[in-house]
Parts: structure tokens; sequence; C-alpha cells
């Protein structure tokens, strides 16, 4: 039985979301032994110590109650969410809506150019990777867009439509660093490290001795 006019006690904890959508408390942030008088009606909103950077209010921020007995009031802050867009030709899919630090998978239809090959990903002009899913972690409103290069002939690094001499020489000046031109580096990045290097050039002169 509660007596009108004595104190109860009451506690405020707050929750915060994760990237599966799991809310669980922060321990830090809890607001223990807060007092109210037993039959009185108190309002309470989220404190500004809780607040974290990238997580949203909580939509309903005040809680209004009649103090009868201990009370315990949760608050759950939500991620923050951004707008995904992966734009380029060959691609129709609609902005993903990703929380922040989450992951956004490229379209399953890859993009497609004519002439041209798919060469990957970019933000604001700079090449990005993915990880081995092929996924990219959020934390801002992106606009991911495809890159393409022109077709090529794997090992014609001079661009002439045919493998010779030539292209070894090529590939041989560009080690060098003496940025010969016209030069592919595409055309020549035989492993999946993507390095040119002297086995490049064994490569090379393997195909043109059809090896």
């Amino acid at each position: 039985v509660w007596k009108e006019g004595s104190v109860a006690y009451y506690t405020v904890k707050y929750e915060y979301e994760d990237i599966n959508g799991t809310y669980t408390e922060d321990a830090s942030k809890k607001q223990e032994n807060l007092t109210a008088t037993k039959g009185e009606e108190i309002t309470i909103v989220p404190s500004e110590a809780s607040r974290k950077e990238n997580y949203d209010i909580p939509e309903n921020q005040a809680k209004t109650f009649t103090q009868k007995t201990d009370n315990t009031v949760t608050f759950q802050y939500a991620l923050v969410t951004h707008s995904v867009t992966f734009s380029g030709d060959g691609i129709s899919e609609s902005p993903q809506t990703i929380k922040h630090g989450a992951k956004a998978t490229e379209p399953t239809n890859k993009p497609s150019k004519e002439g041209y090959v798919f060469d990957g990903w970019t933000v604001d002009g700079t090449a990005i990777e993915g990880d081995e899913q092929h996924t990219f972690t959020i934390t801002k409103d992106t606009d991911i867009e495809a890159s393409f290069i022109q077709s090529f002939i794997l090992g014609d690094a001079n661009g002439d439509g045919q493998i010779n001499v030539a292209d070894v020489m090529a590939t041989r000046s560009y080690i060098l660093e003496k940025h010969p031109s016209p030069f592919n580096p595409k055309a020549v990045q035989f492993y999946d490290g993507k390095e040119i290097n002297i086995s490049s050039v064994m490569k090379l002169i393997s195909i043109i001795l059809g090896k």
C-alpha cells in the first residue's frame, strides 16, 4: 500500500541501438535514486549527458506518469541512417537506407557500358574497395559511382591491338618510371596484387611465345 505524499524513487535507463537493430543499455548513462512525491505527476526527458553522436533523440522524448511506487523509465536511442545510392550505366536500383556504421551491398546487376569495362566504384572521384562480400561501411549519405575504362586486350600495353615486343618495352619503361605513352597499366596487371614488375614482363614474353 502506498501513501500519497511520501517519497518514491525512480531510475532512468538509456539503451542504444547497434547496427543489427539490437538495443543495449549503457550503464554509465543511468540516472539512479531520483526522487518524486508519491501521487505527483512527473515528466521525464532524456538528459543532455545521454546524447551520443550518430544517434537520434527518441521520438517520444517526454514520459509522463504518476509516481505511485519505485519506477524505472527507459529511453531508446536509434542509430541515424544514411542514404546510399549506387549509380552508373546499367544500374536501376533504388537508394539504400543504411544505419550509421553498417554496410551497403553493391547492386547484384553489375554496371555495364558498351565499349568499356567496369573498373570498380568511386566516391567523389576517389576509388574505393569493398570487402570480400562486396560491401561498404557507411558513415554518411553517399553516392557510389561506377567507374569504367575502355575495353582492352590483356597484354596489349600500348593499345595497338597486338601483343608483341613493343608491349614488353613499354612495360619495362613503366617499371623504370620512364612514363611511356600510350600505356595502359590495366593491360599488364596479370596478378591478384595488381603490381607491375619483372614478373609482368616475363608473362608478356610467355604470351608472345605462345607459352
